[in-house]
């Protein structure tokens, strides 16, 4: 289950459902990104329900991004990806070919912990002010998921 937490929720709800936020699911996806570029988990606490799988606007992309939590938890745990019996276990822990959207616990856990590991720097990052313009917020999150990316070893 994809879960967030009750500071995210609070955080983001003055821009909710505003310009091209339409679902909880945005904000959660763009604290993934931030956290996932950074290297970044958190447990999270206090975290509430979302949604079983991939909402339809991004299921078209949920192989990538399930790729994307791969490709980071390879990194954070230090395997080759050449290396194919590591990455088995590692792929075996975070799937499960018999789910949709091929998520273990495991799988959900770390995308959830990314995702509350970004939220921290975001709230970090906008000096724990929650936004109140989309717009605004649109251009400064873009800014820093791209330094976050410029900056990791990973991507």
């Amino acid at each position: 289950m994809f879960r967030r937490t009750e500071e995210q929720i609070n955080f983001f709800k003055r821009i909710s459902k505003k310009g091209p936020f339409q679902i909880d699911f945005d904000f959660w996806y763009l604290c993934f990104l931030v956290g996932i570029a950074s290297g970044r988990k958190e447990q999270g606490s206090s975290s509430v329900d979302m949604f079983p799988r991939f909402p339809e606007r991004y299921s078209a992309f949920e192989n990538v991004i399930i790729s994307m939590l791969l490709s980071a938890e390879l990194a954070a745990k230090e395997i080759d990806p050449s290396d194919r019996t590591s990455v088995k276990l590692v792929v075996d822990d975070l799937i499960d070919p018999g789910s949709r959207p091929f998520l273990s616990s495991s799988g959900f856990k770390a995308f959830n912990e990314y995702s509350a590991g970004g939220y921290d720097i975001i709230s970090e990052h906008f000096e724990q002010e929650a936004p109140d313009d989309a717009a605004t917020f649109l251009i400064k999150i873009g800014m820093l998921i791209r330094d976050s990316f410029d900056k990791s070893m990973v991507w």
